[in-house]
């Protein structure tokens, strides 16, 4: 025991250390579901029967060359490769935390903040679809054959005419639910 110690009788505490395995299991659930480290760190103990104590000592402990080494595993995921490709993955912003916690929660946002480009480009390349087709439609007749296939594609009778520049009721009148087969 140092001075320190013996001078207000505290006694040596062994803190809880992530293990190679279990900073392992964490990475990939933040990569399957990007959550954040807390809430990694808490569900991984209670699945595991880890104790309250080893959680905090666990979230509090510093990502050390340990983090390092199983993020280097992990550079050929596909999660991690589409990050790369999408110049959204910074290992610096990653490994600069002081705590694991901070590792994987920055870890679970560079993945969120992707799910979410992902999400909104997939919503842009809908909405220029149908802008190409609503000038497709400009200043031309009513198309039952055509107004059909759109419903058949899922859209719905308020999008069908305002893509067809026509009124809802002949849309109705026109168009029945999907076709079978």
């Amino acid at each position: 025991m140092t001075l320190i110690k013996q001078k207000y009788n505290q006694e040596d505490k062994q803190r809880a250390r992530v293990t190679l395995d279990e900073l392992n299991s964490m990475i990939e659930i933040v990569l399957k579901t990007g959550d954040s480290g807390t809430k990694i760190i808490k569900r991984y103990a209670e699945k595991h029967g880890k104790s309250d104590q080893w959680r905090k000592d666990i979230a509090k402990q510093r990502a050390t060359k340990l983090f390092e080494s199983v993020l280097n595993e992990y550079e050929e995921h596909e999660v991690i490769l589409e990050l790369k490709k999408n110049k959204s993955y910074s290992k610096r912003d990653i490994l600069n935390n002081n705590s694991i916690t901070g590792a994987l929660r920055q870890l679970a946002k560079q993945v969120s903040n992707h799910n979410n480009l992902v999400i909104k480009n997939r919503q842009i390349a809908q909405l220029q679809e149908r802008l190409a087709l609503k000038k497709l439609f400009v200043n031309k007749p009513f198309d039952k054959d055509k107004a059909q296939e759109l419903r058949d594609d899922g859209l719905t009778i308020r999008e069908i005419a305002d893509i067809m520049n026509a009124k809802r009721s002949t849309v109705h009148k026109h168009t029945k639910g999907k076709s079978k087969g």
